[in-house]
This record gives structure tokens, C-alpha cells and sequence, in this order.
């Protein structure tokens, strides 16, 4: 929903507002796309959270609809507007991931670095609930 503009002391009436809500996602294959319309939530996320060969990372599911609320800036400029806008995604995905950790150093012979050995560990993350975006032009 975009507002009108409002007059601001040196920038005219150059500056508008928006509010926003955002659906979507992207699918594997087209055929996921319909039923996952229903989806609010991530099905089966418990499977992000077992390392491999309890979870099968294949089946970490992704098949939903994401939601996203917002405001953002416009300011107009010769060239398009200038757009700031500010999310807050209300359902992000948990997915697996592995870290390496340093689990131990020794010194080196001298004249040479230390030694170090790193291993992977499995975790999990979460998108960001936060995000914020910059670009130019119309979004539509």
C-alpha cells in the first residue's frame, strides 16, 4: 500500500511510504508449487535438526508459503525512486548446516605455524527474521 507523498523542508514533496506484505517461495519442481499454497509453516522441520544418518537432508522439506510484513521509503529521484524498504519474515526456515571448529593446536617446528585441525560439526540455522532491502525503480 503506498501512501501519497509528504512535503519535507528541502526535499519537496520528494518522500512516500509504503507498507507491505510479501508471500512466496521458490520450488523445486512446478508441481509443489499448489499445494504448499496452504502451507503456513515449514512441514517436517524436525528433520533440519538430525545430523545425517538419522536426517536424511534430502527430506528437509522447504514446501510452504513464507510470509513477510514491512514498511519502506521512497524518494524520488530523475532516475526512479530510491527504495529502503524494512521486513520482518514471520515464518523463515530452518536448514542444516556444518561448521568447522578447531578442535586442536600444536605448535610447529620452528620457523613454521602452528598446526591446526579442524572438523565439521552438524547444527542447524534459521533465516533472519530481520531483513532489509535497497534498490532502484518501481517494484511493479
Amino acid at each position: 500500500m503506498r501512501f501519497p507523498n509528504v512535503r519535507v523542508p528541502y526535499l519537496n514533496d520528494n518522500i512516500g511510504f509504503t507498507l507491505f506484505e510479501d508471500m512466496g517461495n521458490v520450488f523445486a519442481r512446478p508441481q509443489e508449487m499448489l499445494p504448499s499454497m496452504g502451507r503456513f509453516h515449514q512441514p517436517n522441520r524436525q528433520i533440519c535438526f538430525q545430523a545425517p544418518p538419522f536426517g536424511q537432508l534430502s527430506q528437509c522439506s522447504y514446501n510452504y508459503a513464507s510470509h513477510a510484513v514491512g514498511i519502506g521509503v521512497r524518494y524520488q529521484t530523475p532516475i526512479g525512486p530510491l527504495r529502503f524498504d524494512f521486513g520482518y519474515n514471520l515464518n523463515p526456515p530452518y536448514f542444516p548446516s556444518y561448521t568447522n571448529i578447531t578442535t586442536n593446536t600444536t605448535p610447529g617446528q620452528p620457523g613454521q605455524p602452528p598446526v591446526v585441525q579442524q572438523v565439521g560439526q552438524f547444527g542447524y540455522q534459521r533465516a533472519p527474521h530481520f531483513n532489509f532491502a535497497f534498490s532502484v525503480g518501481q517494484s511493479f
